[in-house]
């Protein structure tokens, strides 16, 4: 993902949860030691496939590892839904679902 896409996904959170909650949880993912060597996609990043699935890596975009649709549902839902929040809090700690089983990160 470039820098501006980055920038300009950044701009949205900022503006939709404010400063303040932003940046709080910004600079969590920014600095926390939890992530330290670790992937950043599902927590930055995603991939969307052409016919609309979410899955949390560039490399595993098969459908069983969609965490979402969107066909159903906006990417915001989507981003936030109970699937990616659990796949972030494995990732956290260390409890990796079969997605990122032999990862070649």
């Amino acid at each position: 993902m470039t820098r501006i896409i980055r920038n300009k996904i950044k701009d949205y959170l900022e503006n939709k949860l404010g400063k303040e909650k932003f940046y709080k949880y910004f600079y969590f993912l920014e600095n926390s030691y939890f992530l330290k060597g670790k992937c950043n996609w599902g927590f930055y990043y995603c991939f969307i496939t052409f016919d609309g699935l979410i899955t949390p890596c560039c490399i595993r975009m098969e459908d069983k590892y969609a965490l979402g649709d969107l066909k159903e549902t906006n990417f915001e839902n989507l981003w936030n839904n109970e699937r990616f929040k659990k796949f972030r809090e494995a990732h956290i700690k260390n409890k990796f679902l079969p997605v990122c089983e032999y990862c070649p990160d």
